[in-house]
């Protein structure tokens, strides 16, 4: 049973791919700074000469907004960090752990080739020309996203001894156009689904999120006309829908599995062998299960004692 639970830890933290993010950050921020202070050529007499006021103003604005820049680029991290954080222990790998290693690697390109249009610096070959941008973006995100897919492999390295029960393939249509209002489905783009007798895995193409039968509250066929619903979408057909409610969530996950009713049916009947005792800790959904259920039996007993009380020395 012991080796049942190791196999269905949630995932850790993406260090890896946390630490690409955190070098292209420090890129972004510091190498223009580095550049415009110390890599700049030596002037000489005629450059002196040909400096003119004109010149130096643009030069100090050029400063005060990379300044500017260097504040929001701060702020845009710290966002970064909020996000994937929330995200811990939910999924291998987050949307962000992907999209913003290219974002600092966009800026840190532009910066740097906005002051070596300004100044001659040993990096006078970057051009700033949008084949040379799109390139050095594309080569960061498959490696970026090469290291997500290697993550998850070594993830579902876990399951290597599982049987799964159900093995599905995510379904999709024309439908899947109106789910992109939800945004899930577009970066958290689902491969299959799989289902063993301890859980369900949702496996895509750069992340796995697992999820245990003891958390899971409820699972049902919905159709397509519930698709606004607020949630975490990692579906990609409207049609096939089953929406899943967790004890630890106030947001229903929703899926897209091929054959839909095999799979509701096997996750349901084990959801339900799951006695109390083998459930996760009380959550929001078992709270307020025992406090009705509390509530009623104390209103039955007070009735009950208030029609079978009697005053002293009277006859009941």
């Amino acid at each position: 049973m012991s080796k049942d639970r190791s196999q269905w830890n949630r995932p850790g933290y993406p260090w890896e791919l946390e630490l690409i993010t955190f070098c292209l950050f420090l890129s972004s921020l510091l190498i223009p700074y580095y550049l415009h202070h110390y890599g700049a050529a030596e002037p000489t007499a005629a450059t002196q000469v040909a400096n003119t006021a004109m010149d130096v103003g643009r030069q100090n604005l050029s400063t005060q907004f990379g300044f500017l820049l260097s504040l929001g680029l701060v702020a845009l991290y710290i966002f970064h960090l909020a996000f994937t954080l929330m995200e811990t222990g939910k999924i291998t790998a987050t949307p962000l752990h992907l999209l913003s290693p290219c974002a600092f690697a966009y800026i840190a390109y532009i910066r740097t080739a906005d002051v070596g249009n300004l100044e001659k610096t040993a990096f006078n070959f970057i051009d700033g020309s949008s084949a040379q941008a799109a390139t050095l973006v594309a080569v960061v995100g498959l490696f970026v996203a090469l290291l997500a897919r290697l993550r998850t492999y070594r993830y579902m390295l876990n399951f290597d001894t599982t049987s799964w029960e159900i093995n599905t393939p995510a379904a999709i249509d024309a439908s899947f156009f109106r789910l992109t209002l939800q945004l899930y489905p577009l970066v958290y783009p689902p491969r299959r689904y799989l289902a063993s007798n301890e859980g369900l895995v949702i496996e895509g193409w750069f992340y796995a999120k697992p999820i245990a039968f003891q958390r899971i509250h409820s699972l049902s066929r919905i159709n397509g006309s519930t698709v606004m619903n607020s949630g975490y979408y990692y579906a990609t057909s409207a049609h096939h829908l089953v929406r899943i409610e967790l004890h630890d969530s106030t947001r229903a996950s929703y899926i897209s599995p091929v054959d839909r009713d095999d799979l509701v049916r096997f996750c349901a009947q084990h959801i339900a062998r799951r006695s109390p005792s083998q459930r996760a800790s009380p959550t929001r959904h078992g709270i307020q299960h025992a406090s009705d259920t509390q509530s009623g039996t104390n209103r039955g007993t007070a009735r009950g004692t208030s029609a079978g009380h009697t005053r002293p020395g009277t006859r009941a």
